[in-house]
């Protein structure tokens, strides 16, 4: 193993002992080990780095401070239906009316709600407080109805409930026709005021009329074959609509009745629409 050595300048004696500082010949004193003079290249590139890195430390922490902080999850705000209530579980077709109501978490930011019938037809409810929605309908049809509600927040999530609601005929209409001295179901009368008139300018006003022991429950009114609107029932045995006709020509316009039965009665009115001279 090469040990490094010191010599002496004036005798010549050689050392290997580096904590040796005098020559132990003659006293003359040993020259010390050689250290690596630093340039001042070596120093501008420790600088260099030193505020390179500070550089780096500089934007780590604003990075850091600038980052949004991951939100806290409170299970409170997850999206939610506290309750979802009808004003009754049971009633009868055509005649009573559900109020049905949800209720949201306070905190879960929701912001609109539907309900929806059987998995087809689907409503908006309306909002009535920050947590709560409401809204009114009728059933048509008996049977046991299903109705879910959904409730939507501002990142896509939903939350839903159903509940099922018992929906039957009354007891009058669950007897027999016989039964009820019931008449078949026929409109009377289909009349429109006037009988022809101007396009775009004339209001006409249609009305049928059915006989009062039908049990009629609705009825909707259809222009030259297509377009299609319900009538506004004014009475036991009358409906009513006012429309204008945006094209002229000889109108042909249909009346049809409805009962709890599925029966249907139609008439048929010809109505003349002329242009302005």
């Amino acid at each position: 193993m090469h040990t490094k050595t010191r010599k002496c300048q004036k005798c010549g004696e050689e050392y290997s002992n580096e904590n040796t500082k005098n020559c132990l010949s003659c006293g003359e004193v040993l020259p010390i080990k050689e250290r690596k003079k630093i340039t001042f290249q070596t120093i501008a590139k420790i600088i260099s780095i030193v505020i390179s890195m500070g550089f780096l430390v500089i934007a780590y922490l604003t990075f850091v401070r600038d980052s949004p902080n991951p939100p806290d999850i409170d299970p409170e705000s997850i999206l939610d239906i506290i309750s979802f209530i009808s004003n009754t579980d049971e009633g009868l077709v055509n005649e009573q009316m559900f109020s049905f109501t949800l209720t949201t978490n306070i905190d879960a930011n929701a912001t609109h709600a539907n309900i929806g019938f059987d998995g087809g037809w689907s409503s908006p409810m309306n909002r009535t407080s920050d947590t709560t929605w409401t809204i009114d309908s009728r059933f048509t049809r008996a049977g046991t109805r299903t109705v879910t509600a959904t409730v939507h927040d501002a990142y896509g999530n939903t939350a839903t409930r159903t509940l099922y609601i018992e929906v039957r005929y009354s007891e009058d209409l669950n007897q027999s026709v016989e039964e009820l001295g019931q008449g078949e179901l026929d409109i009377i009368s289909f009349i429109s005021s006037p009988d022809e008139g101007l396009v775009n300018e004339q209001m006409f006003s249609f009305t049928i009329t059915t006989n009062i022991d039908a049990n009629a429950t609705h009825a909707n009114i259809e222009f030259d074959g297509g377009w299609s609107s319900p009538m506004n029932r004014t009475s036991d045995t009358t409906w009513t609509i006012d429309s204008r006709f945006t094209r002229a020509g000889t109108r042909t316009v249909t009346a049809t009745v409805h009962d709890a039965y599925g029966n249907t009665s139609t008439r048929t009115l010809d109505i003349e629409v002329l242009y302005l001279n």
